[in-house]
C-alpha cells in the first residue's frame, strides 16, 4: 500500500469543516480492503466518519476524505493538534502506512 495526504497543515476555524484526502495506492497482487483512521490528540466528536474503508484493486488507486469539524465551544481550543493518519489492510497485514499531519485550530472571541 502505498498512502498519501492532500496536505500535510490542514486550518479550520471552529464551527467549519477541514477535510483530509487520503490516497491510497494498492500495490499489490489481490484486492485489498483498506481501513482509514485518525490518531492523535484530537475530540473523537470532531471527526464526522473517523473509520473509512474502501475496497481497493490492485493498480487502482482511491481517495477517501476524512472531514474534522471542530465545533464553536469552549472545548474547541484554538492551536495545533498533532494527528497521524493510519492505513492498513488484513489482506496485506505486514503492510501499513502511519503519515504525520496537523491541524490548526484558529482562535475565536465570541461563541455562536
Amino acid at each position: 500500500l502505498v498512502v498519501s495526504l492532500s496536505e500535510r497543515h490542514l486550518h479550520v476555524e471552529a464551527g467549519g469543516s477541514a477535510t483530509l484526502g487520503v490516497t491510497v495506492l494498492n500495490n499489490g497482487s489481490r484486492r485489498a480492503l483498506v481501513r482509514v483512521h485518525l490518531e492523535g490528540w484530537l475530540d473523537d466528536r470532531w471527526v464526522l466518519d473517523p473509520y473509512l474503508q474502501a475496497s481497493i484493486n490492485p493498480g487502482e488507486r482511491r481517495t477517501l476524505d476524512l472531514t474534522i469539524t471542530p465545533p464553536r465551544t469552549a472545548d474547541s481550543e484554538a492551536g495545533d493538534y498533532h494527528l497521524a493518519v493510519v492505513a492498513r489492510s488484513s489482506d496485506y497485514p505486514d503492510r501499513y502506512a502511519r503519515l504525520g499531519a496537523i491541524l490548526t485550530v484558529a482562535a475565536f472571541d465570541r461563541l455562536s
